[in-house]
Formats: C-alpha cells, sequence, structure tokens
C-alpha cells in the first residue's frame, strides 16, 4: 500500500486475522472493517460444506486449481471468500464497495 509499512489494528486487508478466522469457525459470524467508509459490519459464513460456494478456482502455473474457501456476507450483501486455511487465511475474493480477486498464482 506504497512505500511505508503499515499496521493495520483495526482493519481488514488480505488476510483475516486469526481471530477472526476462528470466530468464522466456531461462531458462524465475526465483525471485521472491511472498507474505509462504513466502518465495523458482522459478516455471517453462507457456504454450505462442499457446496460450490467452498470452492474458489485460482490459476496456479496455467492449471486451474481449487481452493477451499469460506464465503462470507454482510446484511447488504457485501460478501468475501476467504481461504479455509488457519495458517494462511488470505482473502481470495471481496465484493465490497470495492471488488478484488485472486486470479492466479506464478
Amino acid at each position: 500500500f506504497g512505500a511505508e509499512k503499515v499496521d493495520l489494528t483495526d482493519r481488514t486487508s488480505v488476510w483475516i486475522s486469526k481471530e477472526v478466522f476462528h470466530e468464522f469457525k466456531t461462531n458462524g459470524t465475526s465483525v471485521i472493517n472491511a472498507n474505509d467508509w462504513e466502518g465495523r459490519r458482522e459478516f455471517t459464513v453462507v457456504s454450505e460444506p462442499d457446496s460450490e460456494d467452498t470452492w474458489y478456482p485460482v490459476e496456479v502455473d496455467g492449471e486451474t486449481k481449487y481452493l477451499r474457501c469460506i464465503k462470507v456476507e454482510d446484511k447488504d450483501g457485501e460478501e468475501l471468500w476467504i481461504n479455509d486455511d488457519e495458517n494462511n487465511p488470505i482473502i481470495l475474493k471481496m465484493n465490497v464497495d470495492f471488488s478484488i480477486e485472486l486470479k492466479s498464482i506464478l
């Protein structure tokens, strides 16, 4: 996010915290700040185990691979797809007031 190092203590970007990951896995909900305009919001897990929403396609070295993910949504329909790995809970796709998506890994 520029030339300086920034520690995000109250916002979510690229990865979610282990605490938030644990809340999604155990409670099915967590409160996070996914954008600068609306503050902290509650997101709820909406993906059912082994449904289409639990697999996220990404190109790895030219081949499509599928990563297990957790899809969460807030009351206004903002969505995040999170890698279902407590050691690497990277946000794979985010549709909030803007969109960002991981498409390939080289």
